[in-house]
């Protein structure tokens, strides 16, 4: 990690959102690699203490991110703001005015909620649409009174779908495809889609789009005119289109069906006979892993996660896309936060972190 360039990205999100926790209580996770930092963003921004919460995972073990956050802390001298957790404990969990819905903190259930204060709240880190069920009970949110509101990804001062292309053209790269002058299909609707087919497209690639999920459009996205190929389904043009096609960029993050597979519209297995030479980059969206995996094509991830979750974050593209997410999820608790503190109902809180800062709505959609 460049620590002189991550402290001067973390001091620029922290201007540009105007994050200041101080007198506040962050409860988040204890991670590694550039999750790491999210403890540090909040210690820097003046929490008056950040509880850390870590466990042993495929990406890293506790001491291993125990160490980490620990080092990074020394070097932005902030170690006497952070305490790193292994268990989650009621004591810790009530302090807390603003708890993160970040993996190790997950779920956060009857029980967790429970614990928590009234004025408490939960900044998503990323927009509302996102939510899956298994990592928040939003119904007991409710009766409890807890705030939860979404992060505008969207906003200008964000941006974090550019990086979903940007996400995109890493991943080909690596598989060694050009992009300029070579033919890629991406699958996948809404905004990940649209942002993906955008990038590539600025980036000389003769790009087609297929989005075979059921809410199938084609979304606003500036650079994208009528004149790239567009199907909902596997048409005879979209097997010609695969045919000579260098790659598929798989980045569904909404449908959470299977879309290739012994299960899906269309195997890994017809595409190796399709077109044994095309080379599979997936970020998001269902499919059959191990049927890719027989199928003999090249692909990456060597590990593909199941719908609903990334298989590659956009911090792999470098710590920006994380530090500013984080933060401006961080300062939508914050104003959350301090709205309930000043007594503050619901929805006047959510009314603040929304005119003031980046917080969306589970009634905003795409």
């Amino acid at each position: 990690m460049n620590h002189g360039r991550t402290e001067r990205l973390i001091d620029q999100a922290r201007a540009k959102f105007r994050l200041d926790l101080s007198d506040l209580v962050v409860y988040t996770e204890a991670a590694t690699g550039y999750f790491s930092l999210t403890p540090i963003i909040a210690a820097l921004s003046g929490a008056k203490k950040v509880i850390a919460l870590g466990a042993d995972s495929k990406y890293g073990s506790f001491l291993e991110a125990k160490r980490t956050i620990q080092e990074l802390a020394r070097i932005y001298g902030c170690e006497r703001r952070i305490r790193i957790a292994k268990e989650k404990r009621k004591e810790e969990v009530s302090e807390a005015d603003i708890v993160t819905n970040l993996g190790f903190v997950r779920p956060i259930d009857k029980t967790m909620i429970g614990w928590m204060k009234p004025t408490a709240c939960i900044p998503l880190m990323w927009e509302p649409w996102e939510y899956r069920e298994q990592d928040i009970d939003l119904n007991e949110c409710v009766k409890k009174g807890i705030v939860v509101l979404g992060t505008d990804e969207s906003s200008t001062l964000l941006r974090t779908f550019d990086f979903v292309g940007i996400l995109a053209v890493k991943l080909l790269l690596e598989l060694d495809i050009e992009i300029l002058m070579s033919s890629i299909l991406v699958v996948g609707g809404g905004i990940f889609a649209g942002a993906t087919v955008e990038t590539l497209k600025r980036l000389g690639a003769n790009v087609g789009w297929l989005s075979m999920a059921e809410y199938g459009s084609r979304p606003k996205a500036s650079c994208v005119d009528r004149k790239t190929p567009f199907w909902i389904d596997i048409t005879p043009e979209c097997n010609n289109f695969i045919r000579s096609a260098d790659a598929i960029v798989i980045v569904e993050h909404q449908e959470r069906g299977e879309l290739f597979g012994l299960q899906g519209k269309c195997s890994f297995g017809d595409l190796a006979r399709i077109n044994r030479g095309i080379a599979i980059a997936h970020i998001c969206g269902t499919v059959d892993e191990n049927e890719l995996r027989d199928s003999g094509l090249n692909y990456i991830p060597n590990e593909i996660r199941k719908g609903g979750y990334m298989s590659v974050s956009t911090a792999y593209v470098g710590p920006r896309p994380l530090i500013d997410l984080h933060t401006a999820g961080l300062r939508v608790g914050e104003l959350l936060a301090r709205a309930r503190l000043d007594g503050k109902d619901i929805d006047e809180a959510k009314r603040v972190a929304i005119t003031q800062g980046p917080g969306k709505d589970f009634k905003s959609t795409l």
